[in-house]
Parts: C-alpha cells; structure tokens; sequence
C-alpha cells in the first residue's frame, strides 16, 4: 500500500512500481532497499529510478516521516 499523500506517490511512483535504484545505488531486493532507504534522513531529496509498465523512470523525492 502506498500513501497518496507521500512523496513516492507525489512523483508519481504507484503501487506495483518496481524501485531499482536509489541514487545510482541497486536495490536488487526489499532488504537492500529498507537497509538504503533507512541510511536517509527525513527531508533528503533522492533520486529513484524504478520500473512503470516495463519502462525504466526516474523521480527526486524529498523524504518525508512516516505517518
């Protein structure tokens, strides 16, 4: 699930969207990407690539606290 209110979806990341890099970093599978995403403060701006319908994108997001 995804809050329509977040960053991620704000830079129009959806659910079933696939991150494969967080700032040129790989993040091959979810321990990978928690262990990256968690190496950042809230209010970082980051850059992600990710897979939307099987074509490669990529948003800058600012990171925001977890609800």
């Amino acid at each position: 699930s995804m809050s329509r209110s977040g960053p991620a979806y704000q830079a129009g990341i959806r659910v079933g969207d696939v991150v494969t890099k967080m700032d040129d970093i790989g993040t091959p599978d979810m321990a990978s990407f928690l262990t990256l995403l968690w190496s950042y403060d809230v209010g970082d701006q980051v850059q992600v690539e990710y897979m939307h319908n099987n074509e490669v994108l990529i948003a800058t997001l600012e990171l925001a606290e977890r609800p």
